[in-house]
C-alpha cells in the first residue's frame, strides 16, 4: 500500500529483501541468466506449466470447491501426458526423488 500510494521505489536489494522478487543479478550476468532461465522452462512440459500457471492465478477468484474440481481434472488431464508418465516410472522405480526440482533457476 505504501508503494502505491507514495509513489516509492525500491532498489534490487530491497526488493528481494521484501521478496518482491525472486532472485537479483547482476547487469553483466543478467542477459545470461536470462537465457538459462528461458532454455530451462522451454525444455520443461510447458503444457503442465501452463496448466499450473492458470490455477494459481484463477485459484485466487474461485472457492475451494471450484479450485478442487479444476484441480482434479488438471491431473486427469496430466497423467496422459509423457512427461507425468516418465516421472511416475522412475519415482516407482526408485530413480528419482519425488521433491526432484525439474526447472533449475541460476
Amino acid at each position: 500500500m505504501e508503494m502505491m500510494i507514495t509513489n516509492r521505489t525500491v532498489d534490487a536489494r530491497e526488493a528481494l529483501d521484501w521478496q518482491l522478487v525472486n532472485r537479483v543479478y547482476s547487469k553483466a550476468s543478467f542477459a545470461d541468466n536470462v537465457r538459462a532461465i528461458a532454455r530451462e522452462l522451454a525444455a520443461a512440459p510447458t503444457r503442465l506449466q501452463a496448466m499450473a500457471k492458470e490455477r494459481f492465478h484463477m485459484g485466487w477468484r474461485q472457492s475451494i470447491e471450484e479450485c478442487t474440481e479444476f484441480e482434479i481434472r488438471n491431473v486427469i488431464e496430466s497423467v496422459g501426458h509423457p512427461h507425468f508418465r516418465k516421472m511416475l516410472e522412475g519415482f516407482v522405480g526408485k530413480q528419482r526423488r519425488s521433491d526432484m526440482v525439474q526447472v533449475r533457476l541460476p
